[in-house]
């Protein structure tokens, strides 16, 4: 045989030779890998299905009571700025797909503030003397006395027909004691099964977004700081507490469970209030047929809508006045000088008066993204009161620690951001 023919054997029984220890070396790991793989993504399916440990927690602070024989009443109480509009949005347009799919009732109808004007402000009124929200409406007590009936008679007949009802309001945490709760009970009777949620929000970020909201239609607001100073330092209650989250949670001492959650901790979940409060502490899903539910749910939920201004914008119309007065200082004759109106301003107000400046007009927001912010995380000031708020509960923690706050950095302004808030002033 040929020399040749002999090098050419033994280079192609070399290639395949060392074909096979590639093959060897390549897919045989891969051959391990895939049933770890596997395992993987079956391991995550799990444990979203799991809802990572979305179980209903009852309160360490809660009391003990003997069972009740009635219907199940599920009362969401808040607080404001959890999302509380948008879950009440959600039960009023969905009533009847809740109703039919997953046998839960909606005690209230109409609109999403219903339980607020027709049950919770009514009540404290006819039993505590509560007079502030009800002089601003103009009703008078025989009109108060009639809303507080329609209120609770709609909700008596869900109760009637149904298993499982819910309400939902804010004003249960804000405005209810004792007393209140006392007067709530002899109104639907005392076989009502009585369940609390209450949500949390990293305070920081809580206290942000309710200076936000009482800002964003104040043509004169305060500085976020200053608001902190004014907020954090609320009359201690009779268990110690100072906190105004940890106060509405001791509220409700007298239920016998109440299911508290963190709402940071549902955002990092992907689940909405509302499906918190159907899924869980409503049905007690688990497993696949919580899945099920929370993605439906989140499929129908309202997207948040009653959006703050951004924090920077409030800033420039607290920022606006200053020029404006210092300008009205610098003048021997004010006559000219428009006066700044000092104020709280609807939306309908301030359509037929666009000289009205507040954070929500177009031109201050505009400003708002021209100017130095400086972004700083207050969480550090809130830590012992949320610490105990978990300890309490036992909720489940969320794993950000909060998000920062950012504001007007006025050291950092330049004469041309000066220029630009003082053309938003009146003319002086």
């Amino acid at each position: 045989m040929p020399s040749s023919s002999i090098r050419w054997m033994s280079f192609h029984v070399y290639a395949l030779a060392l074909a096979f220890i590639v093959m060897l070396c390549v897919l045989l790991p891969l051959a391990k890998l895939a049933p770890t793989l596997g395992r993987s993504i079956d391991g995550a399916d799990k444990r979203e299905q799991r809802g990572r440990g979305h179980t209903s927690f009852v309160s360490q602070a809660s009391t003990s009571q003997m069972p009740c024989k009635g219907p199940k009443l599920i009362l969401h109480v808040g607080p404001p700025k959890t999302g509380t509009t948008a879950l009440q949005e959600f039960l009023v347009k969905n009533a009847g797909w809740l109703q039919d799919q997953w046998g839960v009732s909606v005690g209230f109808h109409g609109r999403e503030k219903a339980v607020g004007k027709n049950i919770a402000h009514p009540l404290t009124y006819v039993c505590n003397g509560n007079t502030a929200k009800i002089k601003s409406w103009g009703l008078s007590d025989e009109q108060v006395k009639q809303r507080l009936k329609e209120g609770f008679s709609y909700l008596q007949s869900k109760l009637n027909s149904s298993q499982l009802v819910l309400l939902s309001s804010e004003a249960f945490g804000r405005l209810f004691d004792n007393k209140s709760w006392l007067c709530f009970n002899s109104e639907i009777g005392a076989d009502t099964c009585q369940t609390a949620v209450i949500f949390h929000r990293s305070s920081a970020t809580w206290n942000a977004a309710c200076w936000s909201e009482i800002s964003k239609h104040d043509s004169s607001p305060q500085s976020f700081s200053s608001y902190l100073a004014e907020h954090v330092s609320v009359p201690v209650d009779k268990h110690g507490d100072s906190d105004v989250q940890l106060q509405q949670l001791n509220r409700l001492r007298l239920f016998a469970r109440v299911i508290p959650v963190s709402y940071d901790y549902l955002k990092e979940l992907n689940c909405s209030g509302a499906a918190f409060l159907i899924c869980n502490a409503s049905l007690g899903l688990t497993g696949k047929k919580w899945l099920q539910c929370r993605n439906s749910v989140n499929g129908r939920s309202t997207k948040l809508r009653n959006k703050s201004p951004p924090h920077a914008a409030i800033d420039v119309v607290r920022l606006a006045r200053d020029f404006y007065e210092i300008k009205q200082a610098l003048r021997v004759n004010t006559s000219g000088c428009k006066p700044w109106p000092i104020g709280f301003w609807s939306d309908d107000y301030m359509s037929k008066h666009p000289e009205i400046m507040t954070s929500v007009v177009p031109a201050v927001i505009q400003v708002a993204k021209q100017i130095p912010v400086k972004c700083e995380r207050f969480a550090g000031l809130f830590q012992s009161e949320t610490e105990k708020w978990f300890s309490r509960t036992g909720a489940k923690r969320p794993t950000s620690g909060g998000k920062d706050i950012c504001t007007a950095d006025v050291a950092s302004f330049k004469p041309k951001h000066w220029q630009l808030i003082g053309k938003l002033a009146p003319d002086c």
